[in-house]
């Protein structure tokens, strides 16, 4: 096909690379139709707020999210929606609350079923597979998680017992399999990758996915293994996301040729920023004589809606309207704010990272620590902005109880898609 890069097609692996956010988001273009995103997320309940601001900043472009230790029962999964994407949660083992749960969020454009006889929870391997139909094309796309005190000889046993039942087509398996790939010679290690490759799937991630204290380099536990090798256009670890598990990813061409739903476009004309807002509030104090009038026992109000107007247009119109498909918001409480502030952690990140080399693989210390400590304050931020937005909401619907429901709703997950307010 025309338009692919020189480099493709790529052997598995080759071409894994440690990115940050902004430069996977460059990747998507024309020369890729399909995608993969998978992190061990460490529990949802505490790291799902701060992951939907980060996949929201990439604009959610991914067209699979596999997530492992959800800790969360598939009975909740409507608590954790998504913007623009279906939801498949498998359930958690039961007695355990910790480190167990697989899930996997579909994009909408993409008509996917569960494939029930690829779903299954053990103490040694935990899976779940969605079938995807695009025209003539079939895509079986699994999560896999094993927990690191199972059972081997009984996790490769499952493990291949469900590649063989998938259905004849290409396939994508991400998951956090606990074998180390940097342990060559290791037992269990080898086997997994001769049972994958038996079945024709190669990993596509050779780098480090998790810090540990042990290793300097960390460990290659991650991975995403597909049967299309020859249609991937990129791959790698995200590094300025997540804390001990880097996320991973892969982008293809697969010529799927799927037809995108219409979306109606939305203008937006002010941006109501923080930064905006307080531009806004500066220039109404400035302009305060002419909103309360000479006299203000007889306001004009004529006056004063005219100055507002004009102190609004002046600080916070856009140059340029902006047009978005973008309709449907699950998460309304992710502000420009907390966008800005994502950004920010991002150059901390970058500026420490540049510091990192073979002689100090730690970097500067100093820079990690001030990248460090604000990571854990955005989280805590995140955290109270969302808090603080439904404790608003449900405060102005004091006395409404149609309007309290309509709020405690939308905090369930369970509600009607509404336009995003600009």
């Amino acid at each position: 096909s025309s338009g692919i890069n020189a480099e493709w097609p790529l052997r598995p692996g080759e071409n894994c690379r440690d990115v940050t956010a902004d430069t996977v988001k460059s990747y998507f273009s024309s020369q890729s139709d399909f995608s993969t995103f998978f992190y061990n997320v460490d529990g949802l309940k505490s790291n799902f707020d701060c992951l939907a601001a980060e996949l929201f900043q990439l604009e959610n472009k991914f067209s699979v999210i596999g997530l492992a230790e959800t800790n969360v029962e598939s009975a909740h999964s409507l608590l954790f929606k998504l913007d623009g994407y279906n939801s498949f949660f498998g359930d958690v083992l039961p007695g355990k609350f910790k480190g167990t749960g697989v899930a996997l969020y579909v994009h909408e454009s993409l008509n996917a079923t569960i494939n029930s006889q690829a779903c299954n929870v053990t103490p040694d391997i935990e899976y779940l597979f969605v079938k995807i139909s695009i025209k003539k094309t079939v895509l079986n796309i699994g999560v896999i998680y094993r927990p690191p005190n199972g059972n081997a000889d009984q996790f490769f046993n499952d493990y291949e017992n469900v590649i063989k039942m998938l259905p004849k087509g290409k396939t994508f398996i991400m998951g956090d399999f606990n074998f180390d790939l940097f342990r060559t010679g290791d037992v269990n290690v080898d086997r997994h990758e001769e049972t994958s490759i038996m079945h024709g799937l190669f990993p596509l991630i050779s780098l480090a996915t998790h810090e540990r204290s042990s290793s300097k380099r960390g460990t290659c536990i991650d991975n995403i293994f597909t049967n299309s090798t020859e249609n991937i256009t990129h791959s790698g670890t995200i590094q300025d996301i997540g804390i001990n598990h880097s996320p991973i990813f892969s982008l293809s061409y697969l010529d799927l040729n799927k037809t995108k739903p219409k979306a109606t476009a939305q203008t937006q004309f002010y941006s109501f920023s923080k930064q905006n807002v307080d531009s806004l509030v500066s220039e109404l104090g400035v302009q305060q004589g002419n909103l309360i009038g000479s006299n203000p026992e007889t306001p004009n109000f004529s006056a004063f809606i005219n100055t507002y107007q004009e102190a609004v247009d002046k600080t916070c119109k856009l140059d340029k309207p902006k047009t978005t498909k973008r309709n449907a918001i699950n998460n309304p409480w992710i502000t420009d704010g907390i966008i800005e502030s994502i950004n920010e952690k991002k150059k901390l990140y970058a500026a420490w990272k540049k510091t990192c080399c073979k002689k100090t693989p730690k970097g500067e210390l100093t820079l990690y620590y001030k990248f460090s400590e604000y990571r854990k304050l955005l989280t805590k931020i995140i955290r109270r902005v969302k808090s603080n937005f439904y404790n608003t909401k449900i405060a102005n619907a004091s006395g409404n109880s149609k309007k309290t429901w309509e709020v405690i709703n939308q905090i369930r997950g369970k509600c009607k898609k509404t336009i995003k307010p600009q």
